[in-house]
């Protein structure tokens, strides 16, 4: 499959996942009666688990993908029992601690997100390894099926928050299941460990640096939630929660897919990378009117989907535009960084982010929650043009014709967030 078409399949995966995940929390609020207070619980949780899944696998399944040797049947089966052994291992770590620092209650919860969310990305890396993005796209679909599906009976049955882990939970869980069907996962006939061996001595910059920097991306988008959570309330928690979710619906819409396929085509022929770089203005345009259809309208659509009770929620879309929409187009070209081993770059990105993310939010308590979103996404939007220049720099590729679209495409959505 071609580049073109595997993006194309992709996205068209994500948007049906986007456009089913963007009737899932109206149809809890609106229906059902969630408050902003029940998504700040949940989305707690989520980060927790989230920062800790990220290193689950400690980037085998990035150093598996971006390989450039074509892999056997027995090496899939080794990356996957390797995988899922680390994952168990993991999870078991992480539910002992939560169980003595939380209630066991949330230690099973965070554990049972964690868990599924990892061993589902290592069933996505494989396909992604061989470039079955149409599997790859119907796993994708199906997943958001099935995350609102399960999401919603539990919102009617338990009225509670808890119904969200189980619509991610659920979901995962199914979607592990079907694709060890179709992918014919078996027992590996030779040693797993001695395959991740030889993988970890070829892939260890990937190996390494991305597992930091991975645990460091993630931290940067989910430790700031933490301790929004700590000084401003689950009310905050929950709206930011839903402006987030709402934005990354509009990057389904194609980002995923570019990061879902850039990976395997960058790793395995420069060529291709040169044409997929040169088309980045491009995708800033595409991206850009999405961006500021979801901004400039939020005002009518918010109190149409949510009610009155989160008529905040308008301010904060129109706030994190800024910063999301750069990480939108940027994003899926810093996995040049994995492919070319400079994972380390990623690492310093993520270590930036972390930083000025959490300080922005804890000096909210003394400037505020509106100024802190100002000036978090403020320095996320440029952190991520540095790095989209140093990728462009390390396949020696100018990036002025795809800086000169980006940045007056940010100033306008700012300008939007300002005046309307």
């Amino acid at each position: 499959m071609s580049i073109r078409k595997s993006i194309y399949s992709v996205a068209t995966a994500n948007m049906i996942g986007a456009a089913l995940s963007a009737i899932y929390y109206p149809i809890l609020t609106k229906f059902i009666g969630f408050p902003p207070e029940y998504f700040g619980k949940y989305q707690t949780l989520l980060s927790i688990a989230t920062i800790f899944s990220t290193v689950s696998l400690f980037s085998f399944n990035w150093a598996y993908v971006s390989d450039d040797t074509a892999h056997s049947d027995d090496e899939k089966n080794s990356i996957f029992a390797f995988g899922m052994g680390l994952i168990v291992i993991w999870t078991g770590i992480i539910y002992i601690i939560f169980g003595l620092i939380m209630d066991m209650k949330s230690s099973f919860y965070i554990s049972i997100i964690m868990f599924s969310n990892s061993a589902v990305q290592l069933s996505y890396s494989i396909l992604r390894d061989e470039k079955k993005f149409a599997i790859l796209s119907k796993f994708i679909a199906l997943r958001a099926f099935l995350n609102v599906g399960i999401g919603v009976l539990f919102g009617f049955l338990l009225k509670g928050w808890d119904a969200l882990v189980y619509g991610n939970a659920g979901s995962n869980a199914l979607i592990l299941l079907i694709s060890i069907l179709v992918e014919r996962i078996r027992i590996p006939q030779k040693n797993p460990i001695a395959f991740a061996k030889k993988l970890y001595y070829k892939k260890k910059n990937v190996v390494i640096f991305q597992t930091i920097t991975s645990l460091l991306n993630s931290s940067s988008l989910n430790v700031p939630i933490i301790l929004m959570r700590i000084i401003f309330g689950e009310h905050y928690v929950g709206l930011y929660s839903i402006a987030f979710r709402l934005l990354s619906f509009t990057n389904s819409l194609l980002t995923r897919a570019f990061s879902e396929t850039f990976l395997a085509y960058m790793s395995k022929s420069k060529e291709d990378s040169k044409r997929i770089f040169d088309n980045l203005w491009k995708i800033a345009l595409v991206i850009f009117v999405v961006y500021s259809l979801v901004s400039l309208l939020s005002a009518f659509y918010v109190p149409i989907l949510f009610g009155n009770e989160y008529i905040d929620l308008s301010k904060l879309i129109k706030v994190l535009s800024i910063w999301l929409y750069t990480v939108a187009v940027i994003s899926p070209y810093t996995v040049i960084f994995i492919a070319r081993n400079k994972a380390h770059y990623g690492l310093f990105m993520n270590i930036l982010l972390v930083i000025f993310r959490s300080l922005a939010i804890i000096g909210g308590k003394y400037y505020g929650f509106w100024n802190s979103m100002w000036i978090m996404t403020t320095i996320g939007s440029l952190v991520f043009v540095i790095f989209g220049v140093i990728s462009h720099r390390i396949e020696n590729i100018s990036s002025k014709k795809n800086l000169s679209v980006l940045v007056p495409c940010q100033i306008l959505i700012a300008i939007f967030a300002v005046i309307f």
